[in-house]
């Protein structure tokens, strides 16, 4: 069981764990690429530059001389932004329950409905 005497449903369980993030551990056991070093903090402070450079773009729109022409802002690149074949594969039912329990991550017990 998953913390708790109530017994959580398999898509719960791919739900919890396909959600974690690329850094989490669990993640990183089940296959998960490294993420580039990137934590939480480096992902805040792109997001608050990227809005400054969006308020700041539209400021200089606004008192700008009618058809001037104002570049758009470009924003910051992240190295979470991975591409198709880089993106890892979400693992679903029954091969998610055997990769827990090969690497040896807690304790998953899975009955199928129809068993």
């Amino acid at each position: 069981m998953i913390y708790g005497p109530e017994a959580i449903t398999l898509r719960r369980l791919e739900g919890l764990v396909n959600g974690l993030p690329l850094e989490s551990r669990t993640a990183r056991e089940l296959g998960a690429p490294k993420p580039g070093g990137w934590g939480n903090l480096e992902e805040l402070l792109a997001g608050v530059i990227d809005e400054l450079r969006i308020s700041s773009y539209y400021f200089v729109k606004a008192h700008s001389k009618k058809g001037a022409i104002v570049p758009e802002p470009k924003m910051v690149r992240r190295p979470s932004e991975l591409t198709g074949e880089d993106k890892p594969k979400p693992l679903k039912g029954e091969a998610l329950v055997a990769a827990l329990a090969k690497k040896g991550i807690g304790r998953v017990r899975y009955t199928p409905k129809d068993a």
